[in-house]
């Protein structure tokens, strides 16, 4: 998925700690689907990321990394195939900033 560019980008003041935390119970807690995702959250340089794992696949369906440069941090989030998980995980992820 980055070979491509992000689906969405996103700036805030809160922290990547708050950011992580905040999305993965949005993405986890979500009305739109009738499953529960599967949503993790991992280290990564500067900041976290947060995913939506497929255990069919392997992969993710969805993530973002947040990091932040010490004044803002900066999401950018990607994700493939279906529009719908584009759009509606997206959307949660506004909430939260």
């Amino acid at each position: 998925m980055r070979e491509e560019a992000p689906f969405a980008t996103f700036t805030s003041s809160k922290t990547p700690d708050a950011l992580a935390a905040c999305m993965s119970e949005a993405w986890t807690m979500q009305d739109r689907w009738p499953m529960t995702p599967d949503v993790r959250i991992n280290p990564i340089a500067g900041g976290k990321q947060v995913m939506i794992y497929n255990s069919q696949s392997m992969a993710p369906d969805v993530f973002a990394d947040i990091t932040t440069d010490s004044s803002l941090t900066k999401i950018s989030y990607y994700a493939k195939h279906r529009q719908a998980y584009k759009q509606t995980f997206a959307e949660l992820t506004q909430g939260c900033l």
